[in-house]
């Protein structure tokens, strides 16, 4: 990120997985086009797709997404950020994070989202949750009245930072 809003990435560029457009690697940084006016606040990559948050709370992901790590409801590769428009109406994010074929995001009312591949437990979402992937942000429900301030990804597992009290 740099301190105009702005996005770079570089390396491996399968699947989208750098947002620039194709699927070239580039060796130099280059810059990931946003929609005018769109400030990133908070990235990160995983495996082989990004995601981005902006300063109006609004996520973008792109690459690799085969296990509808992307949030868009599909399984169609993106080789440009494009917006997840499936979040519930009037919900800010203050910050997203990735795992290998997974994505979370925490939102301004101390809510936890996830979507991708759920299978080790990786979304947090029980054992009666049926689908092999969740192709969409979906609500964690296992914090009660305690807000989920942060969340760290991994490769297979979720760590959510929360604070104490509602």
């Amino acid at each position: 990120m740099a301190e105009d809003g702005g996005l770079w990435s570089w390396g491996d560029g399968g699947r989208g997985a750098l947002g620039l457009g194709g699927e070239e690697r580039k060796l130099i940084p280059a810059r990931v086009t946003l929609p005018a006016g769109e400030r990133v606040v908070i990235a990160a990559c995983g495996e082989s797709h990004g995601a981005c948050c902006t300063e109006q709370g609004l996520v973008y992901c792109w690459g690799d997404n085969v296990y509808g790590q992307g949030g868009h409801g599909d399984t169609d590769i993106r080789l440009v950020p494009t917006l997840i428009q499936s979040f519930p109406h009037y919900t800010t994010i203050l910050m997203v994070s990735t795992g290998r074929f997974h994505t979370a995001a925490v939102s301004a009312q101390g809510n936890l989202y996830v979507w991708g591949r759920r299978d080790h437990g990786r979304l947090g979402l029980g054992a009666g949750a049926t689908q092999a992937c969740r192709l969409v942000p979906t609500l964690v429900d296992g914090f009660g009245q305690t807000r989920v301030q942060m969340v760290r990804r991994f490769y297979l597992i979720s760590l959510p930072i929360i604070l104490c009290g509602s």
